[in-house]
């Protein structure tokens, strides 16, 4: 994804690409709005949340917050973790070490976390 070039020949980059298509078949997927509301309530900010779901559906990922690598340690030992603050994704160096060759794993994590930023792009409470 050019969204984030410095990612784009390793693991990460890999799960970047799979972490798209997800996000844009489950855009373009019919019960999009019932998930959401299963998920994140019925208190929701849909125009952030249709300005998300029209640049998934043409592949628009610009949205996103930044992706950082670091130390397991500093994450208190979370494999990834979403801080509104900064507005990036942070994933842990020790589990992409260990999953270097499976980009899934990986992509599993970003989905978690791309599921926090979208909270809080979209609900006024985080969701419990």
């Amino acid at each position: 994804m050019e969204r984030y070039p410095e990612f784009a020949t390793s693991v990460i980059g890999e799960a970047l690409l799979t972490t798209a298509e997800q996000l844009t078949a489950f855009a373009a997927s019919a019960d999009f709005s019932q998930k959401i509301g299963l998920a994140y309530g019925d208190s929701l900010l849909n125009n952030q949340l249709t300005d998300l779901q029209n640049g998934w559906l043409v592949g628009d990922y610009q949205n996103l917050p930044d992706i950082k690598i670091l130390s397991g340690g500093l994450l208190n030992s979370a494999l990834g973790v979403f801080a509104q603050e900064t507005n990036t994704i942070y994933l842990s160096q020790e589990y992409i070490d260990r999953n270097d060759t499976n980009p899934e794993a990986i992509s599993s994590i970003l989905l978690e976390e791309v599921g926090h930023f979208v909270d809080a792009k979209i609900n006024l409470l985080d969701t419990p």
